[in-house]
């Protein structure tokens, strides 16, 4: 059952009389108001994502990639190309048809990324004739041209990188303004192209998918948001970073570590399961092998400073550690008689 919204009943649509008249024409009544009501019945079975980059870039979405400067946003964007068409690393499943992406970048940076990660000719540059802030019209333009090269070439993604280089948008936190940009970007996501979006943070670290500078209007425009951050902000040369997502899909996974490694990135798997690990692995190396062992506070006494956990983390991670075999554990824990650990034999 369908009914135009100009002719909304109060009724519940299950006790929708049976109309004596025939229905005005559906085609006329969209034309009038681009709007129709649907039955949940009748919109047919349920469909998963399409995805590109599994949990994060779907074909028909939108996706706000948002990280700090220099933190290693276009360094994953060129990793992510160099995976897609082999099946490997961040993604699942190869994928061959062309991506489109618009940069900020020179064409000799790309050309340079092109040949240390051996990019394939299906990815496509979009280039700029000039690096100044479009006019509203210039931006309309573009995506009607990047939407008919998604129809021509069965292009699979579109990346704007980085957005506030590219949209006309002059006052970022003016949601009327932020939103007149992005709604043209839905003509090409119902092409059946995914969208990328990669955008800068605010200035102060922003919590629960409002790290993106600007207005709220752009995170609540998207179909999933993903915020890259270093999984250890006080050591510059980790080459671990944390993927903290957001969606309406039930795939798209709350955090991720992945790994630059010289072969790509790879996926570490979930940030408290990597750091419960690493203190695993500092433990064994500090208990000894010998009676008596050591107590909670000489574990910490002895433990690395710049990694050093408080009191209830260690000793919670020790007694867990005590219980699945990886130490032994000695004494009652009471006053008199604490816990000892040490090595297994």
């Amino acid at each position: 059952m369908r009914v135009n919204l100009n002719e909304t009943e109060t009724k519940a649509a299950d006790s929708i009389p049976a109309r004596t008249t025939p229905p005005p024409n559906r085609e006329m009544a969209r034309a009038r108001n681009g709007l129709t009501l649907t039955a949940l019945g009748e919109l047919g079975p349920s469909e998963s994502p399409d995805w590109i980059w599994p949990g994060y870039v779907a074909r028909g979405g939108v996706t706000l990639l948002t990280g700090l400067w220099k933190a290693g946003k276009t360094t994953l964007l060129g990793h992510l190309l160099r995976d897609l068409p082999l099946g490997t690393g961040l993604v699942d499943v190869p994928m061959h048809d062309p991506v489109a992406i618009v940069s900020e970048e020179p064409a000799g940076v790309w050309a340079r990324r092109r040949d240390e990660l051996g990019l394939g000719s299906t990815n496509l540059l979009v280039q700029r004739d000039t690096f100044a802030r479009p006019t509203h019209q210039g931006w309309l333009d573009l995506i009607e041209d990047l939407t008919s090269a998604v129809r021509r070439h069965s292009i699979a993604m579109v990346v704007l990188d980085t957005l506030p280089s590219l949209w006309p948008v002059h006052n970022e936190n003016d949601a009327s303004e932020v939103v007149q940009a992005l709604a043209p970007l839905r003509n090409i996501s119902e092409e059946g192209a995914a969208v990328l979006l990669v955008h800068h943070p605010r200035k102060g670290e922003g919590d629960q998918a409002q790290a993106s500078r600007g207005s709220g209007a752009l995170p609540g425009f998207v179909d999933a948001i993903v915020e890259l951050r270093r999984f250890n902000p006080q050591d510059t040369g980790d080459t671990r970073r944390k993927l903290t997502a957001f969606g309406r899909y039930s795939e798209v996974p709350p955090e991720m570590v992945i790994e630059l490694t010289k072969e790509g990135y790879r996926t570490l798997g979930q940030p408290g399961t990597l750091r419960t690990e690493g203190m695993q692995r500092i433990i064994e190396g500090l208990l000894p092998s010998e009676p008596p062992g050591l107590t909670v506070e000489q574990v910490l006494e002895r433990w690395p400073e710049a990694t050093r956990p408080g009191r209830a983390h260690a000793r919670n991670t020790l007694n867990k550690g005590a219980v699945d075999d990886l130490w032994e554990r000695h004494g009652s824990g009471l006053r008199g008689d604490p816990h000892t650990f040490l090595r297994m034999p």
